[in-house]
């Protein structure tokens, strides 16, 4: 289920940059991918084509669609103890009381191995598939947003991402 290759031992990538030479090893033949490895926290991202990685904020990693339309926004928080991503999820809905969210909706995933939650958020003109799960005490959430018109191709969008997601540490 995982994507990418850990062919970065001595990579000798800067945090928070991308190196557009890092290759998947789904096949011989893929194309070259940027490969982002966060400054904030310890995981790297394989960047699908028409995304880019945008400046860190001081506590999540952003990135967009070249044309601006969809985001996704990986950032993290401290589970109290004994949370579980269940617990995790439930706190994360908080943040969105004026949009939907039902817990019905909800799917078990992996992260890199990790046990997650995929679960989605319908707001007013935008639709987002948000994936959490806890990794080494630090709970990680990665949030896609797009138009709401594009509901259809976010999850797509979403497996993409948490393909080429891997934890470093």
């Amino acid at each position: 289920m995982f994507v990418v290759a850990l062919l970065l031992g001595g990579c000798g990538l800067a945090p928070g940059t991308a190196d557009s030479t890092a290759r998947t090893t789904a096949t011989e033949s893929a194309a070259p991918r940027d490969l982002f490895r966060s400054s904030l926290y310890p995981y790297l991202l394989v960047v699908p084509d028409g995304w880019t990685a945008l400046p860190a904020g001081p506590d999540e990693d952003h990135f967009e669609t070249t044309d601006h339309m969809s985001t996704l926004t990986v950032g993290t928080g401290t589970p109290e103890p004994g949370q579980n991503v269940e617990d995790r999820v439930r706190e994360n809905r908080k943040q969105f009381a004026d949009c939907e969210s039902d817990e019905g909706m909800d799917r078990s995933i992996q992260v890199d191995g990790e046990d997650g939650i995929r679960w989605e958020i319908r707001c007013p003109g935008r639709y987002s598939l948000a994936a959490n799960t806890i990794h080494d005490g630090l709970g990680y959430r990665l949030r896609l947003e797009v138009p709401a018109g594009d509901e259809s191709e976010a999850a797509a969008i979403m497996e993409e991402f948490l393909a080429g997601f891997a934890f470093t540490e």
